[in-house]
């Protein structure tokens, strides 16, 4: 039989729903024993199904798209309209599904994908474009709760055979953030070494990394040697782990700037030290070393722009046609 622990977010009530009187021109989809499957043509409610329960999305829990009902034993799936609203409730969905012997049948849930509609695009637009890799942070704290949501929306990124490889360190010890600021020192000398004449004066004028200011200091590692995904897609692309941790920093990177949350991603670093400096286990390899804050300003334009180092190139200029 069907309980509330099955399904978070929903309420079972014995009985089917009452519904106002109305005139309601019905579409039989299928029928079969002990099951009849009735699409009612109308926005009042786009599918029925005879039965003895009812399904309703609990008050203030949010649902972004409807549900599909299954029956696994009879292999009839019942997909129900969106944005279907059931007068005299407050309810925007409802599901009604069942049999002739309920004991028997086993109902399960589905969500279907949202609509994300152009609002929705043109605000995920603004997101891209405010992005910024920050290196001036506010003496402001950035929560432990939001920093755990932070990384767990990380997480939903894609990876190669769902290997999850991302491993993330936060950075508190005073004694190994200075070690790392002193790493960025000596490599950034060593990268200014490299330029000359104007390039030089530039690169030198540039700041970097936010290591001595940012309140989060967050290091994230890939796991070379982790057996999650069995080797899945490595074969031919063994790179594709590392790629799967930069998706996952670009994710955070996103989420964090939706809170208002500024990322620097400090390259400037000896992969090999830091790890030794973190005591990371075997096998983790450094793909970033983040600095995370509230920034002290905001910018539309990246700073290498604005310094003149290096302008956004034209995306047409990027696509190769065969």
């Amino acid at each position: 039989m069907l309980s509330d622990g099955r399904f978070p977010g929903l309420q079972v009530v014995a009985g089917c729903p009452s519904f106002p009187e109305q005139k309601v021109p019905v579409e039989f989809l299928g029928a079969g024993s002990p099951l009849t499957v009735a699409r009612a043509a109308s926005d009042l409610a786009k599918y029925l199904l005879a039965a003895p329960y009812s399904l309703y999305p609990k008050p203030g829990h949010r649902h972004g798209k409807p549900y599909r009902a299954g029956f696994r034993k009879t292999s009839v799936f019942v997909r129900f309209g969106s944005r279907m609203k059931l007068p005299g409730t407050e309810f925007g969905y409802c599901v009604t599904g069942g049999s002739l012997q309920p004991a028997k049948w086993d109902l399960e849930f589905m969500a279907d994908g949202p609509t994300f509609d152009e609002h929705f695009r043109d605000h995920l637009l603004e997101l891209f474009q405010w992005r910024r890799d920050v290196r001036r942070f506010a003496d402001v704290p950035v929560s432990e709760n939001l920093l755990k949501g932070l990384i767990a929306q990380a997480a939903l990124a894609p990876s190669v055979g769902n290997s999850q490889p991302w491993r993330f360190v936060k950075v508190g010890d005073p004694d190994r953030r200075n070690r790392i600021i002193e790493d960025f020192q000596h490599c950034n000398k060593e990268a200014l070494d490299d330029y000359q004449g104007e390039q030089a004066r530039i690169y030198a004028s540039l700041k970097l990394s936010g290591l001595r200011d940012a309140p989060v200091h967050l290091a994230v590692f890939a796991d070379t040697e982790t057996s999650v995904g069995h080797g899945l897609g490595q074969r031919t692309m063994p790179e594709t782990l590392k790629f799967s941790v930069v998706g996952a920093i670009n994710h955070l990177w996103l989420a964090a700037r939706a809170h208002g949350v500024g990322v620097g991603w400090v390259s400037i670093l000896n992969p090999d030290n830091v790890g030794k400096i973190l005591d990371v286990p075997e096998g983790w390899s450094l793909i970033a070393y983040l600095c995370v804050g509230y920034p002290e300003e905001e910018h539309l334009d990246p700073e290498l722009v604005r310094a003149d180092w290096q302008q956004r190139l034209d995306v047409s200029d990027l696509i190769l046609e065969r």
